[in-house]
């Protein structure tokens, strides 16, 4: 190149390390997407939803935060790693280390690439600590002392770097850094960085010289001079460097070369003994190079002669000069292929790898998160599913239910009043006999008055007990019947709620007054002998059935006696009433004489006269022989049958018609819980449903994060595929599995529509999550080049602390 181009201006193309600069803004880039997914992530799981439990019609709300706390408590632990590999990414340049032995021209040569008398340099013993050179965008240059943040001015560094400083000198284990404009170096500006160190026979702790500033070197460049060769202190220096660092980047420069000219007979044997020491050491030894990249590894150069030309001091150089200048930049062709891939790999392989894990457990957590929503919402569905059905079947059979319930209430009274009568009637007679056989008193034969009270007060007290409880017992099975058969209705329209029985059961008088006194008032029957036909017994009969036959009427009478045929007919139909008011045994044998021979002759009846003398002798006869207490009583237990019948009667039909309203009551209770579970029902569907709205946002807020996730791992993978095209992408790690990975397919079926409050429907299944895609088959990851540096066995990055 023309020695009048600007220094500033590159020399030779920058393409193999602006790669770097490319990739690491876009490393960058992916780092800060992922560090905003994750963050959206952290806020994902902190956000609460609701969701139900239970069954019908025992659902309980309930709601709790997406995230577990340990989701929250990993998510954010990953966001710190992300922020921490972001920052370490952004950091990243690439860093050449050179070394070699004092006054080698290590300094010369970092000048020579930087094109300017940047560090100090001569002969002997020169720089006596390290010298960090990178580049600030400033157009003017400065330093930084240790321990110091204050700039100084760039030329300081003569003072506080160079080995023959009388005043200022730092110790050799300090380090200066040195600020460059990046618009003066090629180099700089494509974050290389460049460190000088002090000559290896002048340190003596060369593995804390390796711990601090050779570990994350990408490149080193041994400055060794042609005129001796590799001494044993660089040799053991690289056998230590390559113990720590797999397959170091080592460049071998025979500095010097320019003062070969006077000897130019050697110059060829001398070129094959060095590269024949670096053959041995760098091929055989450390088998770090093979032979067909052995010679871009191993250049004879003149650091001196490449500085001056590069600062327009050689003046008319010579076809030789020119060549070693080619053989310098050939080396630094061959260096910036050689670290750039290097720092591609070193730099950015690992912290790729490193976030396609963060992905995979952000993708593993949220996928976690969201088939918990899908239960939940799956659950809701089934949920408001049946709340669906149980409002359409209280709307569908309430009109039918609330008919017959009607039906029910308005029979119930008949069928209370007959069922109350006939339980009561069919032990009443067998009560009352009981009764009245155990009770005796002295009064009978004083006082029928007296004896009559006590009697009643006998009855009352034997007969109230049984009566009312067969009243009650009776109204009970009335009532429960009925209650029972409009429970069985009421399952119809609430078939899972029970609606307890002191809501439906009501309230109905259930007793019989029993007051004997009261009842048998009209009760007035003397213990003095009757006859039986006599026509005190028989007139009332009789006049009923001379009305019924219209022989009562004394207008009739005079048509009935014109002829004898009338007046026989008339006699006729006067036997005829007197035998059928007949009530005994006796009056049946002499009517039934009588009335045959008065159809033969009428005159006869008066022999009849004696005939009912002898009857009526014969009735007195009995009467004598009988025990009149046992005749009042049969004749007092026949007069209070046929009271206490008419009163239970009365007493039945008051009852019934208290059941009737108690049941009309429950009727009621029941309507009003019906109405009551369907407004219940629409307002449950109706918060169920705003409840889904909320679940499908907050799945579908999942869905966006499970499609960052995938694109953001999709751009790791390209991200190796355009940088470093032979690294392999991290596979998912196999001691991850999800029991039941989410896919769009399973969010898509949880999106379905929700159901509309009041009307029937039916929910499919929700079809099986889709696969999730299959990582990259699990592969040993390789280094992009042979022979480019290799992490050490078990240097992954592992957690956050690494970077």
């Amino acid at each position: 190149p023309a020695c009048s181009k600007p220094p500033h201006r590159f020399i030779m193309s920058a393409e193999p390390l602006q790669a770097f600069g490319r990739a690491k803004t876009e490393a960058v880039r992916l780092f800060n997407n992922l560090s905003e997914l994750i963050g959206d992530v952290c806020s994902f799981f902190e956000k609460q939803v609701a969701f139900d439990e239970g069954k019908a019609p025992t659902i309980t709300h309930s709601s709790a935060n997406i995230g577990t706390p340990e989701q929250l408590s990993a998510t954010k632990a990953l966001q710190e790693k992300s922020d921490l590999i972001r920052n370490a990414v952004s950091r990243n340049n690439m860093k050449v280390v050179f070394v070699g032995r004092t006054s080698n021209g290590k300094s010369t040569t970092i000048n020579a690439m930087l094109r300017a008398r940047v560090l100090p340099s001569g002969s002997g013993h020169t720089t006596n600590c390290f010298c960090l050179v990178q580049g600030t965008p400033r157009e003017q240059a400065y330093l930084i002392s240790p321990g110091s943040s204050e700039e100084q001015d760039i030329k300081a560094v003569g003072q506080l770097a160079h080995a023959m400083s009388e005043s200022g000198r730092l110790e050799s284990n300090a380090i200066v850094n040195l600020y460059w404009p990046l618009r003066n170096c090629y180099l700089l500006e494509n974050d290389v960085v460049l460190i000088d160190s002090p000559g290896l026979d002048m340190s003596q702790d060369l593995d804390g010289f390796i711990e601090l500033h050779c570990t994350d070197a990408d490149v080193f460049v041994l400055v060794s001079s042609f005129e001796s060769s590799l001494s044993q202190t660089e040799l053991n220096f690289f056998r230590r460097v390559a113990s720590r660092i797999s397959k170091p980047n080592i460049f071998v420069l025979f500095n010097r070369w320019d003062t070969i000219d006077e000897e130019e007979n050697l110059s060829v044997s001398v070129h094959n003994q060095h590269m024949g020491a670096a053959r041995a050491f760098l091929k055989d030894e450390l088998q770090l190079q093979s032979e067909a990249t052995l010679k871009t590894r191993v250049f004879p150069v003149s650091s001196r002669e490449a500085l001056q030309k590069r600062t327009n001091s050689l003046k008319n150089p010579g076809e030789e000069q020119e060549l070693r200048y080619r053989e310098f930049e050939r080396f630094e062709e061959s260096f910036k292929e050689c670290i750039s891939r290097s720092a591609l790999s070193t730099r950015f392989h690992k912290h790729i790898n490193s976030g396609t894990l963060v992905c995979y457990q952000v993708d593993d957590m949220i996928a976690d998160a969201v088939q918990k929503l899908v239960g939940y919402e799956q659950h809701m569905r089934e949920c408001l599913e049946d709340q669906s059905v149980a409002l359409g079947q209280i709307n569908s059979n309430w009109a039918s239910v609330n008919e017959q319930a009607n039906e029910i209430v308005a029979e119930s009274k008949a069928k209370a009043d007959v069922g109350i009568r006939n339980a009561v009637h069919a032990n009443l007679a067998e009560a009352i006999s009981e009764a009245i056989t155990v009770f005796t008193d002295p009064s009978f034969k004083f006082s029928l008055a007296e004896y009559k009270a006590r009697l009643s007060e006998h009855m009352d007290l034997r007969l109230r007990e049984p009566l009312n409880s067969a009243f009650r017992r009776a109204a009970a099975d009335c009532y429960q019947s009925q209650l029972k058969r409009m429970r069985a209705l009421t399952s119809v329209v609430l078939p899972d709620q029970c609606i307890p029985d002191q809501a439906l059961r009501g309230t109905y008088e259930a007793t019989i007054s029993i007051n004997c006194a009261s009842l048998m008032a009209s009760f007035d029957h003397h213990i003095g002998f009757e006859f039986s036909l006599s026509l005190d017994r028989i007139a009332p009969g009789l006049a009923a059935t001379l009305r019924e036959l219209k022989i009562a009427n004394p207008r009739n009478w005079g048509a009935m006696m014109h002829s004898a045929e009338t007046r026989r007919a008339a006699a006729m139909e006067l036997v005829h009433a007197a035998f059928v008011l007949a009530n005994n045994s006796v009056v049946w044998l002499v009517s039934v004489p009588v009335s045959y021979l008065v159809r033969r002759h009428y005159r006869v009846c008066f022999a009849l006269v004696g005939l009912y003398g002898a009857v009526c002798t014969f009735e007195f006869l009995q009467y004598k022989m009988i025990n009149q207490e046992d005749v009042y009583k049969s004749r007092y237990l026949d007069f209070l049958h046929e009271q206490l019948r008419n009163h239970i009667v009365g007493s039945a039909s008051n009852t019934a018609q208290g059941i009737e309203e108690s049941l009309r009551k429950s009727h009621g209770t029941i309507a009003k819980a019906v109405a009551s579970r369907a407004e219940a029902l629409e307002s449950e569907i109706e918060d169920g449903q705003k409840r889904a709205g909320l679940l499908q946002s907050a799945l579908a807020k999942g869905k966006e994060l499970l499609e960052r996730t995938n694109g953001i791992r999709a751009s790791f993978a390209q991200f190796l595929k355009d940088f470093i095209p032979a690294a392999v992408p991290e596979p998912r790690p196999i001691e991850r599995t999800i029991s039941a990975p989410v896919g769009a397919a399973a969010v898509a079926a949880a999106s379905r529509p929700l159901p509309a409050a009041g009307r029937m429907w039916t929910l499919g299944a929700i079809p099986d999550p889709a696969t999730a895609p299959t990582p990259p088959n699990s592969a040993p990851a390789t280094s992009p080049d042979p022979t480019g540096p290799q992490p050490l066995a078990g240097a992954v990055l592992a957690s956050a602390s690494d970077v």
